[in-house]
């Protein structure tokens, strides 16, 4: 099975969980994703709690895992959004756009925001914190 890991799973990780650890290392790197948007939001993290404190932290999703473009999921991306804003189900953009990014490259999205992305329809969704 192929995932991808979104955000929170990263924190986890980076915070000593490791049962989180297990579960990435079990699945092996080969089978893990990350979205453009999970990097982007590691990186805010990293800036905000110091950057040259925390960088190694960038560069171990870069040498560990694929990450994967947003481009190719802008019309799913618009689809969900939609979808959801006229059932006034709204969630965040950067959640659409990593659900979208797993439903579109039929990958297991694993994350512990089960309480957002659990809108978007077909999504697969495993959470490794329970």
């Amino acid at each position: 099975m192929n995932y991808l890991l979104d955000t929170n799973v990263f924190i986890a990780m980076f915070r000593g969980k490791e049962k989180i650890r297990k579960a990435i290392l079990d699945a092996g790197f080969e089978h893990c994703f990350v979205s453009a948007v999970t990097m982007c939001e590691i990186s805010v993290g990293c800036h905000y709690l110091g950057f040259e404190d925390h960088k190694h932290e960038i560069q171990f999703v870069r040498d560990h895992f694929t990450i994967l473009p947003v481009e190719p999921h802008i019309d799913s991306y618009g689809e969900i959004r939609a979808s959801l804003m006229q059932s006034g189900t709204a969630i965040d953009d950067f959640d659409i756009v990593i659900g979208a990014t797993a439903r579109d490259k039929n990958l297991t999205l694993v994350t512990h925001n089960r309480r957002h992305l659990d809108r978007i329809p077909n999504l697969k969704i495993l959470d490794w914190e329970v």
